[in-house]
């Protein structure tokens, strides 16, 4: 591919926005709409891949189908005449979640409540279909700018799960497609089972991070986060950040449970609850085009398809690309001299000493006990010498009585913030978004900079069935 070059009677490549071990986005002209577009390209080497080419064509059916404005728009897909695959899609102008939370840290709780309202409005269309996302996290919300207002739109259905009669491929037994800091427990153990609820999960460990700046879950390796997740301990945001109500508190309680029929039952619960315990009432945003405090939802939100473990895409190699690279990103820190407060979402939440650890296992998925074993010695060896004393119980909120009541929670515990961490999979890989920023392409409209925290490069998105990509660059755009 070079500038200048017209790859069909209608696309005429102008520049490179960002290129990755799996393939490439460009900026082309469309002569017959008169406008600016994205093109994503598929990397020759892996055009032989069936899976591969399977998941890229999901990902453009995925997001045709749903027809939302807060999901990146498709325009067309198909394959130049070489045969490389292409996706042809809108050019946006902003940052992705991931970036804006590096440049300024944990996030006002107002803007939160603003991304899980757009965010949750996308997933309500793709949920009505049977879409299953299975990628939720800050990389693939992408905060758009359009009048100096904030739109979100949700990115890369590139692993989603196309509903039982979907002809898109299927799962190879043993693989697991997602990136795990934002994966549910359900997930962990099999993305072949997994329905709306597992992204509801997703959503709600992204609006963690959006207003802590770290994931309520950590581990050194998939099996021991695993078993993190399993354990369902966590710290209560409030202990984190001041500002933070009990009703937020409450409200991921909620939805960090491990069992999915103890959460919101739909995107739309969820974050209307969420909104009420940020605001303290129900309160509709006014929406007027861009918005930035949008209503939660101005329309009657669809009924979720019906799960029946079908078939589903194939998972490439690591992360999603779209077209401009995000930087490194380390989470901040919590002040390690102030005490915490540990929620266990589970029977079995975290206790000091010794006791039998519980192990996040399946019949048949022997492999995350092995990985779990590190968590484990990791845990024995903990630093934390403070004794672990009951808490106050859980507080209630006027935000949540509306829906079901849940199963009883632990007990919280009051414990020491951890120590900060080098984890290896503190961060997935940064996707890239369909957006000229002012990195890449100096004309276009400029967004704020900040300085970055140094921080380690993040893993990308994990796959055990995934082709390595090529060898070379250290560009962080991928599929």
């Amino acid at each position: 591919m070079q500038a200048g070059q017209q790859i069909t009677p209608t696309l005429r490549l102008q520049g490179l926005l960002g290129k990755g071990g799996m393939g490439s986005v460009w900026v082309a002209d469309h002569l017959a709409l008169g406008t600016q577009v994205a093109v994503k390209f598929m990397s020759p080497a892996y055009v032989e891949n069936a899976s591969l080419v399977q998941r890229f064509r999901t990902e453009a059916m995925a997001a045709a189908q749903i027809k939302s404005p807060h999901v990146a728009q498709v325009f067309d897909h198909g394959f130049t005449a070489d045969g490389t695959p292409y996706i042809v899609m809108e050019l946006l102008e902003g940052e992705d979640l991931k970036r804006r939370i590096r440049r300024e840290g944990p996030l006002p709780l107002k803007d939160v409540a603003l991304v899980v309202s757009q965010a949750s409005k996308a997933l309500s269309r793709a949920h009505a279909l049977g879409i299953v996302h299975r990628d939720i996290k800050p990389d693939n919300i992408f905060l758009c700018n359009i009048d100096g207002e904030t739109f979100v739109k949700l990115l890369d259905f590139g692993i989603a799960k196309m509903g039982p009669d979907s002809a898109l491929g299927a799962t190879t037994t043993g693989s697991m497609m997602g990136t795990p800091l934002y994966m549910s427990p359900e997930q962990l153990l099999s993305a072949k089972r997994v329905d709306h609820r597992s992204d509801l999960w997703s959503i709600a460990v992204v609006a963690y991070h959006a207003i802590t700046g770290r994931v309520p879950f950590h581990g050194e390796t998939v099996g021991s986060l695993g078993v993190a997740v399993h354990t369902g301990a966590f710290h209560l945001p409030s202990t984190l950040r001041p500002d933070v109500p009990p009703a937020v508190d409450a409200w991921f309680q909620r939805m960090l449970r491990r069992d999915p029929a103890e959460r919101f039952g739909t995107a739309k619960e969820m974050a209307e609850a969420l909104e009420q315990a940020i605001l303290g009432a129900p309160s509709p945003y006014a929406v007027t085009g861009g918005v930035t405090r949008g209503s939660l939802h101005t329309h009657p939100e669809p009924t979720p398809a019906p799960y029946s473990g079908g078939p589903m895409a194939a998972t490439p190699a690591p992360s999603s690309m779209h077209g401009y690279t995000s930087s490194p990103y380390s989470a901040p820190q919590s002040p390690a001299s102030a005490p915490q407060t540990l929620i266990g979402t589970s029977t079995t939440a975290a206790r000091a000493g010794g006791g039998k650890k519980p192990a996040i296992i399946a019949a048949g998925v022997a492999v995350l006990v092995l990985g779990a074993v590190g968590l484990f010695l990791a845990v024995g060896r903990s630093n934390d010498t403070t004794p672990v004393s009951a808490a106050p119980g859980e507080a209630s909120t006027s935000a949540l009585t509306a829906a079901p009541t849940p199963s009883p929670s632990p007990t919280p515990v009051v414990a020491p913030a951890p120590p900060p961490t080098t984890s290896a999979l503190a961060e997935p890989a940064a996707s890239a978004a369909t957006a000229k920023t002012a990195e890449d392409n100096p004309t276009t409209r400029k967004t704020a900079t900040a300085p970055a925290t140094t921080a380690p490069p993040p893993p990308a998105t994990t796959t055990k069935t995934a082709p390595k990509p090529p060898k070379g660059g250290k560009d962080n755009i991928g599929f």
